[in-house]
């Protein structure tokens, strides 16, 4: 009487939070349901009950696919072309493509006179942008792609190249990042499948204690493409995400605070548009006949817009260096921004607090916040209290001294290596 052959079953564990855990034909531990199991021990030869004691072959099919077929991840990611690919040491399946524009040569005198009106001499720098975002999404990468804004007084169609232009030009996906960079929520799957992260102008304005936040998290999207990815009710995983930032805002100081705080880190990160008028042909928002048939024009119009990018050469004036395009910012934009900034908040403050005469003062970051909380001047120690219980003093002292060379410098060290600033008086005049 022969021995009978006694068959292992293959390696596994088990966790009650999420299932088997078995190693797939690629060598790797995945989580696997109770029927993949059963499929696997009837495969290796283990029969018990009612079990059958063979795999039909779609059966088969579905266990070959099981084992060595599986990914991390299976969604669209922007900028990527369907079908599977090695993302940053994750199998990604890319279920769904940008639907791009197909350039064809023609004209687009409507979007040529939206424009022409809307930036004027900025013109180039609108341009600029929207053919190195195209390039970007075509090519799969390329240079740096600072975030555009568009900014300028109520109802002059700010948003109208967001949504009709941008949006359909890179693809036809659009998300809205604001909740995610400003820590509203972890989750950001939406993100990762557009090419075209939109922020417009009816979003609140940012509180001061976000405004680093949001600076820090459009920092990181323009100048890394690597971004994680967290679906909801999964683990995260880091890809490579193609994106393009555009934000509209109105130009009243308190809505300007929708955008980061513009430090020196982000001087070739985002560019400043002013939006000069409302173009005469554009119909009333409310006017829904209208306005359906002056969206369906422009959308006819793309087609030649996309074929004039890809032959635009960009000004030599509006050549960037890190990226296509450089970082022009509205001078008029820029003075309303300066008004609400921390840094020149700090310098009125210490101007109003009188500690500085015809000598520079030098003290350090904790000196100067200390002389300012206990300045004399009630109305200064109140200002300086809520300024530095959003923004760090060593900051503010930092930032002045990259962007007001001229009134505060770096004069050493003291012997517990800690910087002494050199605070001169705002000059007269």
């Amino acid at each position: 009487m022969s021995k009978e052959k006694k068959i292992k079953p293959p390696e596994g564990y088990y966790w009650p939070r999420r299932g088997f855990v078995m190693k797939n034909g690629l060598g790797e531990w995945q989580f696997t349901d109770k029927e993949t199991v059963r499929k696997i021990m009837i495969k290796v030869g283990l029969t018990a009950g009612q079990d059958i004691s063979f795999l039909c072959p779609a059966s088969s099919a579905m266990l070959d696919i099981e084992m060595h077929k599986s990914v991390h991840y299976a969604g669209p990611l922007a900028g990527w072309p369907a079908g599977r690919l090695d993302l940053c040491g994750f199998r990604v399946l890319v279920t769904a493509p940008p639907r791009l524009v197909r350039p064809k040569a023609g004209g687009f005198p409507l979007w040529e006179k939206i424009l022409d009106e809307q930036y004027g001499e900025q013109l180039p720098w609108f341009l600029g942008w929207c053919k190195a975002a195209l390039e970007r999404v075509t090519n799969g990468g390329g240079p740096m792609l600072p975030a555009l804004c568009l900014a300028g007084a109520a109802d002059l169609g700010k948003s109208l190249a967001q949504n009709h232009l941008i949006t359909p030009l890179l693809g036809g996906r659009m998300a809205k990042p604001w909740r995610y960079w400003t820590g509203e929520t972890t989750f950001n799957e939406d993100l990762c499948g557009a090419e075209h992260l939109m922020v417009e102008d009816d979003v609140c304005p940012v509180k001061s204690d976000k405004r680093r936040m949001l600076m820090d998290a459009l920092k990181n999207a323009v100048a890394n493409e690597t971004a994680s990815l967290h679906p909801k009710g999964d683990k995260a995983l880091t890809v490579r995400c193609l994106w393009a930032i555009s934000i509209s805002t109105n130009e009243e100081p308190h809505n300007l605070r929708t955008l980061p705080l513009l430090d020196s880190s982000m001087n070739d990160k985002l560019i400043l548009l002013r939006v000069l008028r409302r173009p005469d042909c554009l119909p009333a928002a409310d006017d829904y006949t209208k306005f359906s048939k002056f969206s369906a024009r422009l959308a006819a119009e793309l087609p030649a817009f996309a074929h004039f990018l890809k032959r635009y050469r960009v000004p030599k004036a509006a050549q960037g260096v890190r990226s296509l395009v450089n970082c022009y910012r509205d001078p008029q934009l820029m003075a309303l921004v300066n008004e609400d900034d921390p840094v020149t908040k700090h310098l009125a403050l210490l101007d109003a607090s009188e500690l500085l005469g015809l000598t520079p003062l030098e003290k350090t970051s904790a000196e100067v916040e200390n002389a300012l909380r206990e300045c004399e001047k009630r109305v200064v120690a109140e200002a300086a209290a809520r300024l530095f219980a959003n923004v760090p003093v060593g900051y503010l002292m930092r930032e002045a001294a990259k962007r007001f060379p001229m009134r505060v410098e770096n004069a050493g060290y003291r012997h517990d290596k800690i910087t002494v600033w050199r605070i001169h008086r705002a000059k007269e005049g």
